[in-house]
């Protein structure tokens, strides 16, 4: 299977959404009526690019049913460059959150701001996946009770 990478770093405009106490979507991944198709996310990267204190993030991927207001378009980046363009269609830095599906968080990390953080699949059946349904997806989002300033995260996944 082809093999794809995401990163709100790859979005122009608007920049990087700061964090709040409230959560806010730093990246989705989800398909589309026309090229659906599932996926299954099998690394994510989290961390600040500012200078860190003290201070917990709360991580969070849930499943989505309609998608935000983000930049839409860029990323998903083959892995392997000779693979085709990938279906599923991601969006970041997201200024309107997407519509969350209630109680579904398939991945939810604390994490001290002064670390980054990699978790991978420890094979295909850890792998976080979602439904060839169009609009409907996984979305990682943040907040932090204290820390207001920007973060960088990714998604290496499959279709």
């Amino acid at each position: 299977m082809p093999a794809y990478e995401s990163s709100n770093l790859l979005a122009t405009a608007p920049a990087q959404t700061n964090v709040s106490s409230a959560y806010k979507t730093m990246l989705e991944l989800y398909t589309v009526t026309g090229t659906l198709r599932r996926g299954a996310i099998f690394e994510i990267g989290c961390g600040v690019d500012t200078a860190p204190v003290n201070n917990i993030l709360n991580w969070d991927l849930s499943y989505i049913t309609a998608t935000g207001t983000g930049v839409a378009g860029a990323g998903n980046t083959p892995l392997d460059p000779a693979d085709v363009v990938a279906l599923c269609l991601s969006k970041m830095n997201d200024t309107v959150e997407p519509t969350y599906t209630s109680n579904s968080s398939r991945w939810n990390k604390p994490v001290n701001q002064q670390v980054s953080f990699v978790w991978n699949a420890a094979g295909a059946a850890s792998m976080l996946r979602f439904a060839a349904v169009n609009g409907n997806g996984l979305a990682l989002r943040v907040k932090a009770p204290t820390y207001a300033s920007t973060v960088v995260c990714n998604f290496k996944y499959e279709e």
